[in-house]
């Protein structure tokens, strides 16, 4: 859905986060997602047809870390548009936006595009690892948030729609996921040796964010007036033009 401004807001407030480390858990992951932020986000050629040998063992690598930090991966891929209309308008022109900057890339001027086959060698390398994953029917936001709460295990993604939404275990935003490097660490008990206990294990670092640290820091606000709040500041669905006439009445102190 995206909410405007919504992720510079978290972004500018660090201390809504909070260390983890991530291991001997599940995971669901958004499954478009990751597969645009790993080739976006490790400066992958989008000009001369994807680089997708280096796409690939990018994928492999995530996965492959996850699983030695005993993290079992679900990965869920948004399906159809829907049949309404409610989002028609912001669909379209995402679409006209994407035809104009596939012509400006191919002229060698500046931008990012997915390539062609980047989605299809996604889903390809995440079958061929053997990990699980599931198609929903149409936009696949509020499935992955019911089966993260289902297994009570954190979301990965990077999509602001997940500030909102109430997920028990957290959400973990994957600029927040140091996914390259696998850590261990050792704890002395009393007498300065090692324990050998969990603190011995590998796992990720990483930062998580809740509805409720966020709710905490401002007086008043509740989980539940949360998608009103997404509502208010303007969406895929709903422009913020809409709510003028409301923020003209509101005074601020």
């Amino acid at each position: 859905m995206g909410i405007q401004g919504f992720t510079s807001f978290i972004e500018d407030n660090s201390h809504l986060f909070t260390d983890c480390k991530l291991r001997n858990t599940r995971v669901v992951i958004d499954g478009n997602n990751l597969c645009y932020r790993l080739y976006f986000d490790n400066a992958l050629d989008v000009k001369h047809g994807g680089e997708y040998g280096k796409f690939a063992d990018l994928i492999k690598l995530f996965f492959r870390n996850l699983r030695m930090c005993n993290v079992e991966p679900y990965v869920v891929y948004d399906g159809a548009y829907e049949s309404n209309d409610h989002k028609f308008t912001t669909t379209l022109e995402r679409s006209k936006k994407r035809i104009l900057l596939s012509e400006t890339v191919a002229r060698d001027g500046p931008g990012y595009i997915l390539p062609a086959l980047a989605s299809a060698t996604f889903k390809q390398v995440v079958s061929d690892l053997g990990v699980r994953c599931a198609q929903c029917d149409y936009e696949a936001d509020r499935e992955i948030v019911m089966l993260a709460n289902s297994w009570n295990c954190p979301v990965i993604s990077v999509d602001s729609d997940f500030f909102i939404f109430n997920i028990r275990a957290g959400y973990i935003p994957l600029n927040h996921l140091y996914w390259r490097v696998v850590c261990r660490s050792r704890s002395p008990d009393h007498n300065g040796e090692n324990t050998g206990t969990q603190d011995n294990e590998p796992f990720l670092r990483g930062q998580v964010y809740t509805v409720d640290k966020f709710c905490s820091t401002f007086d008043g606000l509740q989980v539940e007036m949360l998608p009103l709040l997404a509502t208010l500041m303007g969406n895929d669905y709903v422009p913020v033009t809409v709510f003028q006439p409301f923020y003209t009445q509101v005074k601020l102190p």
